[in-house]
């Protein structure tokens, strides 16, 4: 059974509302009306305002929002802001036929603020939806079936989520199968919070990164191609949540990312009038996103003398005339999002060594392969790494401080780590 809408008449009603927005045939619209239901997913629970009342606080708070602008009240916060020009929103994914939008829309605004907050673009960060719905979801009860709403799977978070390759997302129910070290690999948030403020959401996403938002779907929503999307005509189909990614004031709309694939909408996002829907009524934000701090190691500096060169190593025990002088600074043991790999590379007559994020360039080095995981550019919390030289032969030294003596020249910094193991 699919709908009943024609696609040419609903841009002739969409037309004639003066509603800035096209629609067409798209990849959802062409589905059965069950299927496409499959694409919501958000249940307000008992303690949440419903899904119509979420339409009139939206819209009461728009209105609240227009008068203060009316009066001349001004605002810190820019007119537009949307995080795809910085970097920071990851891929669409598709949650085809499952409920799962929950948790499509809590993992894509983690890992978007995750980005922003840790000054981490395209950083490649993927977390487990399968994880979040498969494992969470299900031990409440909810499935692809049922829908499921925000704040639990923001708290699930709290707990922690592992990346993509641990628990890859298939549609239908799946039982919880993540991988054994799923909890060294876990980004985890340390709480999150409600905003019903408009004001306070753009400036959320104007510093902090995005937001949860969930709102009613009716089903000429199914046929949107691009524009800024406002209810025209159709029937009641659920609730769906996305995440919040940006704002335009000017054009007064919301800029959305869903999961419907990149062959819906305007690439996999879309845009949506302020007050409609629901969109506003209340969105989700995560106060500060934990990297996976189990896979941070200490890097070890060893000495030699006759003459005296370094080595630095994540083993506590490298022999061969090696003196184990102490914790230089911490690193990641393994890749981690944002970091890149330092390369050992090794030289005879003496031997000594040299470490770089470029791998292992000139005559006479050869590469020893990764010793470690470093940023390449300052990341919250670290420190950079200074790269100092002494001549006859070269050998190379590295360290936090900034000077360490007058026989070692200062190259510059050569990566950014961790001065200690974070609490």
């Amino acid at each position: 059974m699919t709908d009943n809408i024609n696609p040419i008449q609903l841009q002739s009603a969409v037309s004639a509302a003066g509603a800035q927005w096209q629609a067409n045939e798209t990849t959802i619209s062409q589905l059965s009306t069950l299927e496409k239901r499959m694409r919501l997913g958000y249940v307000p629970s008992d303690g949440e305002l419903t899904l119509e009342q979420r339409e009139q606080s939206a819209r009461m708070n728009f209105a609240v929002m227009q008068s203060a602008i009316d009066k001349g009240q001004t605002f810190s916060y820019p007119s537009y802001h949307n995080l795809q020009d910085g970097g920071y929103v990851t891929p669409i994914k598709d949650q085809s036929s499952c409920g799962s939008c929950v948790a499509f829309g809590a993992v894509a605004t983690v890992e978007a603020t995750y980005q922003m907050q840790k000054n981490k673009p395209n950083s490649g960060i993927d977390l487990s939806e399968a994880q979040l719905f498969y494992c969470y979801a299900s031990l409440d009860g909810y499935g692809c079936g049922t829908g499921w709403w925000v704040s639990p799977a923001l708290e699930a978070f709290v707990t922690g989520i592992s990346d993509e390759a641990c628990f890859p997302y298939i549609p239908g129910d799946q039982a919880c199968v993540v991988c054994a070290d799923w909890q060294n690999q876990a980004i985890k948030i340390k709480s999150h919070h409600e905003i019903t403020d408009l004001a306070e959401m753009k400036e959320w996403l104007s510093t902090k990164g995005a937001l949860v938002a969930c709102f009613t779907v009716y089903s000429d929503f199914y046929y949107y191609s691009n524009g800024i999307y406002r209810y025209v005509s159709g029937d009641y189909e659920g609730g769906h949540c996305v995440s919040i990614v940006g704002y335009d004031d000017v054009a007064s709309c919301w800029i959305c990312k869903n999961s419907w694939g990149e062959g819906w909408g305007e690439n996999g996002f879309f845009r949506i009038g302020y007050g409609e829907c629901g969109i506003d009524a209340t969105m989700w934000a995560v106060d500060s996103v934990v990297e996976p701090l189990a896979m941070i190691a200490p890097v070890y500096e060893y000495n030699a003398t006759a003459p005296w060169r370094y080595q630095y190593s994540t083993s506590p025990d490298v022999q061969d005339g090696w003196t184990r002088l102490g914790i230089g600074f911490y690193a990641f043991g393994a890749s981690q999002p944002g970091t890149v790999p330092v390369y050992q590379c090794r030289a005879e007559n003496p031997w000594r060594y040299f470490y770089s994020t470029q791998g292992c360039i000139g005559e006479g080095w050869t590469n020893d392969g990764i010793a470690f995981y470093a940023y390449e550019t300052q990341v919250e919390n670290t420190i950079p790494v200074y790269r100092y030289v002494a001549a006859e032969p070269w050998r190379y030294q590295y360290s936090t401080s900034p000077s360490i003596g007058d026989r070692w020249t200062n190259e510059g910094i050569a990566f950014y780590v961790y001065a200690a193991k974070p609490a």
